[in-house]
């Protein structure tokens, strides 16, 4: 289960940058996370509860914006969102394309009280 390895990777980072801040409180953690990602959202919010027990981001709220693929085909030059995981534009039905967003993963941002 690779999401308990991103959980603690999150965990590793946000304690980082709550002690260059010399805030007292993790009050809240905010991702971005593509549907092609590759990740199961539920597992990593599993991973993240089980590994923060002792840390300061025990009590820290965890919000996850999930982003949709979002496509852009390169025959009308126009975007599109699959349906499914075939990608094939609803416009003019090309396969041609480039894949605009979708694949994030990131820490948005940390709210802390100081």
């Amino acid at each position: 289960m690779h999401e308990l390895s991103l959980a603690q990777s999150i965990i590793n980072i946000v304690e980082e940058e709550f002690k260059k801040a010399s805030a007292k409180k993790i009050t809240e953690i905010n991702l971005k996370i593509g549907k092609m990602a590759g990740v199961s959202i539920d597992s990593l919010l599993f991973g993240f509860e089980i590994s923060v027990e002792d840390t300061p981001l025990k009590d820290a709220k965890i919000t996850i914006n999930e982003v949709p693929i979002l496509c852009l085909c390169k025959d009308c030059n126009k975007e599109f969102s699959p349906r499914s995981y075939i990608f094939v534009c609803s416009h003019c039905k090309s396969n041609n394309f480039e894949i605009l967003q979708g694949r994030e993963l990131e820490i948005e941002n940390i709210i802390v009280e100081d």
